[in-house]
């Protein structure tokens, strides 16, 4: 007679194995009904912020990839920090909603910017963002009295300025000079570009067939605050012009005439007439004649996020499609500064 038994030890394993699946079930089906009632009820407030911090629940999804609960709630308790600190200095008290509308709508634009640059293959490195906290660090006089406004103004650290602002703002500033240096990103500015191109390069052909600098800069440069002078800059030094700029300008010997130089505003032929000083000190007396190229970047980028597939899951924030922007976010009545404006569009900006 045959007998069936089962191992012991093979049955432990098989009931370990049932009750291992019915416990990640219903941890699934916890962080689901969770993230259905932060998304229904909008949950709040200290608990719902902990919540929040702790679990994967998505806040918006944009052309499928997904800004998480827990960095819109980080952003919007910096800036919670930020108003809250100027209690008092505005007869407006700004509300908790707009003050979450505000940091969603960044974190949007963020998650665009973000998708354009891995689009056009633009990248930041450890070091463009060192030397942008440098350049930050130079208008205090120590580092922990930066640390100390940072923590002040915005409840951060030093690192985490430089990842949740630094890091989003220089990642923006590199799309746009990419935009605005790069004719194959948008097909309609080529068009624009290769104009002003043309122009600059009859001018050069001008100049090498004899032409007086000045006279022709009076003639055709569309600068107007220098053309009237004959392109005439006065002195520069170091750091005071865009870098493909200052880079010709300060290789010309006295004299000489650079070739068709391009920058973020079009394309320039530049000349060199004095110099004076050394090394960090040392300056150039310039001339220029100057062919704009429209910076139509603001434009562009907004048709980019008129396009881009956004959902909101948070309650009582939608996504106006037209404007490409959050519906309801109205600034007009803040008692807000341009100084003020300035400062939330450098420093509040949010981690990717």
């Amino acid at each position: 007679m045959e007998q069936n038994f089962e191992s012991p030890v093979l049955g432990n394993k098989k009931e370990n194995k049932k009750n291992k699946f019915w416990i990640i079930l219903g941890i699934i089906l916890a962080v689901v009904l969770l993230g259905f009632l932060f998304w229904k009820f909008g949950l709040s407030g200290n608990v719902g912020g902990r919540i929040s911090k702790s679990l994967p629940i998505p806040s918006a999804r944009v052309n499928g990839s997904f800004v998480m609960q827990s960095k819109l709630e980080k952003n919007y308790q910096a800036l919670k920090f930020f108003y809250d600190s100027q209690e008092g200095q505005s007869e407006e008290k700004i509300s908790d909603l707009d003050i979450k509308k505000m940091a969603l709508d960044r974190l949007i634009e963020d998650k665009v910017v973000s998708q354009l640059s891995e689009k056009y293959n633009i990248k930041i490195s450890k070091e463009d963002i060192e030397k942008e906290y440098k350049l930050v660090l130079e208008d205090y006089d120590t580092e922990d009295e930066l640390a100390k406004e940072i923590k002040s103004l915005y409840d951060m650290s030093i690192s985490e300025f430089k990842k949740e602002v630094l890091e989003p703002s220089l990642m923006y500033d590199k799309l746009q000079k990419s935009y605005l240096m790069d004719d194959k990103i948008d097909k309609d500015r080529k068009a624009k570009s290769e104009e002003a191109k043309k122009k600059a390069e009859d001018a050069l052909a001008k100049l090498k067939a004899g032409k007086d600098f000045a006279e022709l800069a009076k003639e055709v440069s569309q600068d107007k605050s220098t053309k009237k002078d004959g392109g005439n800059l006065g002195f520069i030094g170091k750091d005071e012009m865009e870098t493909e700029f200052e880079i010709a300008a300060f290789k010309l010997n006295v004299g000489e005439t650079s070739e068709i130089v391009r920058t973020i505003e079009g394309f320039h032929i530049i000349k060199v007439d004095k110099k004076k000083g050394s090394g960090d000190d040392e300056q150039v007396k310039a001339s220029h004649i100057f062919f704009k190229v429209e910076d139509d970047f603001d434009k562009w980028f907004l048709d980019q996020k008129k396009k881009a597939k956004i959902k909101i899951y948070v309650k009582d924030i939608k996504w106006n499609k037209e404007q490409a922007t959050i519906e309801g976010l109205n600034l007009e009545n803040t008692d807000t500064t341009a100084d003020d404006v300035e400062i939330e569009d450098v420093e509040v900006e949010p981690v990717k």
